[in-house]
Order: structure tokens, then sequence, then C-alpha cells
């Protein structure tokens, strides 16, 4: 899920869509993108690179993994919470810093 939600924020940022369909996720020929109809052939030949050109490693996929945890926190009322508290000894640091702070915490 991280892997296609990562291409569809990369191609929506060049070009209009209504998203991507992925037949098999190990074959770039199943996958299909769905084009808003205002879509320029410029943009869509944009798109069609990043798919041709696309090359998914580990460590993207950490980075990507943390980026959607930061999300997913954002609307949890008790991450809020404890983060306006954490805030207060830590001025300095932001939300990304908090959940690393978190996720570091050994029970």
């Amino acid at each position: 899920m991280i892997l296609q939600a990562y291409l569809d924020q990369a191609i929506k940022k060049i070009c209009p869509i209504h998203g991507i369909s992925f037949g098999n996720l190990n074959d770039k020929d199943t996958w299909k993108i769905h084009y808003e109809e205002n879509a320029t052939p410029e943009q869509k030949d944009k798109a069609e690179q990043i798919i041709n050109t696309f090359v998914w490693n580990d460590e993207m996929e950490k980075a990507q993994a943390r980026k959607q945890r930061i999300e997913d926190n954002k609307s949890n009322l008790h991450m809020k919470a404890q983060y306006i508290l954490w805030k207060k000894e830590n001025p300095d640091k932001n939300f990304e810093d908090f959940i690393d702070y978190v996720e570091a915490i050994e029970i």
C-alpha cells in the first residue's frame, strides 16, 4: 500500500489522474494510470516516465512508512495531547521528532 500511495502522490503532482490500478506489484506492465479528462499528452508522457523509471527499494519503503505513520498519528487525539505536553519540555522539536521519540521508547 505504501508503494501505491507514493506513486499516486508523485504522479498527481505532475498530471491530473483519478488514480492508478496495480494488477501485480512486481510487473509494471499491469499498472494502469487512470487519467482525468483534462490531462494533456505532455502530462501523460511525464506520468508514464515516472512509472517506467520507477524503482522501489528498502530505503524508500522505510521513508514512506515513516511518513505514513506520522500522518496517521496527526489525527490521533491522544498523540496530539501527548505532543503538547512533550513540546513544553522540547520547544525546539516538531511532531516528527516526537513520533521518533515515541517509537524509540522501549517497554
